[in-house]
């Protein structure tokens, strides 16, 4: 018997570590792709590889911001028609899937497994996912009139993390009395609201980025934001703005909003007939009164 046994254990762990091998070897593959991808930056080009790149480059920025947003089939088909597949993280994405469509469906069982499956790496961030998903399954059973089973399941799964998170702790334990009261105080309303599934929704996202060395924010943001400040002047929301100008459109007004105004420590003359700059080779057309130069 302790032989079978010491061979089921055996065998357990030869499965484990053929797991892990396979998971090296996909991430020392994608890490090769984007090194080549890198090094046709600093090799001789041509006007037509410098297009691909940037092209295979936008396509990357497109299918991680359709990933983030849950569109998970249309970026895997963008990516195999544009041949990024390696460029990309697709499959963080499709791993993380169950977990986020659970807890769409206001479950907490396959986020915490995922915590548990990465309960090292977790610690080390100091992440609160595991507290918080404890603390929503002691909430629902007393949502459900389980007052009985609420307690219990707090003695047995909220107790150990009452050292790192005694305020919130005390809290989650109070908030009981007013389960099923309409005068309880905005904070306890705010804990026993639906809203948050949705705040443990982007606490997973949080933590599954920072596991994984992904930044917080989609990179398309951050580049079109970094455009948009680029351009943006009092003068694009004028009524008589030029339409060259991008931030004219009210749809990107709407984007660019909260962004500063660019700094241009220079002024540049715009002729107001050709749009084009105006400079000693290139006077007005009309004076502003409208008379010819």
């Amino acid at each position: 018997a302790d032989l079978q046994l010491l061979l089921g254990s055996l065998e357990s762990l030869k499965r484990r570590l053929q797991d892990v091998s396979k998971q090296e070897q996909e991430e020392a593959s994608r890490v090769e792709a984007r090194l080549r991808h890198m090094e046709a930056l600093v090799r001789p080009h041509t006007s037509n590889s410098v297009i691909k790149w940037n092209e295979a480059r936008i396509d990357t920025l497109l299918v991680d911001y359709l990933n983030r947003a849950g569109y998970l089939d249309t970026a895997q088909l963008i990516a195999q028609e544009a041949d990024i597949t390696q460029l990309v993280d697709s499959h963080v994405f499709t791993d993380a899937q169950e977990v986020a469509d659970a807890l769409r469906a206001r479950n907490c069982g396959p986020a915490l497994a995922w915590c548990l499956a990465n309960q090292g790496r977790l610690k080390k961030a100091k992440s609160h996912l595991e507290f918080r998903l404890r603390v929503q399954e002691y909430l629902e059973l007393a949502k459900a009139g389980r007052r009985l089973e609420a307690v219990q399941y707090a003695q047995q799964h909220l107790q150990p993390f009452a050292l790192q998170n005694m305020q919130e702790l005390q809290r989650a334990v109070t908030v009981i009395l007013f389960v099923g009261r309409e005068a309880a105080p905005p904070t306890y309303q705010e804990m026993l609201s639906d809203s948050q599934w949705d705040a443990l929704l982007d606490l997973f996202f949080q933590d599954l980025f920072k596991l994984h060395s992904m930044p917080p924010c989609a990179p398309l943001i951050v580049h079109m934001q970094a455009g948009l400040s680029a351009l943006k002047t009092p003068a694009s929301y004028k009524s008589d703005a030029s339409h060259a100008d991008p931030l004219s459109d009210p749809a990107f007004q709407t984007l660019a909003k909260g962004l500063p105004f660019a700094k241009h420590v220079h002024s540049q003359l715009l002729c107001s007939v050709t749009h084009s700059m105006m400079d000693d080779n290139n006077p007005p057309i009309v004076l502003p009164n409208g008379q010819p130069s």
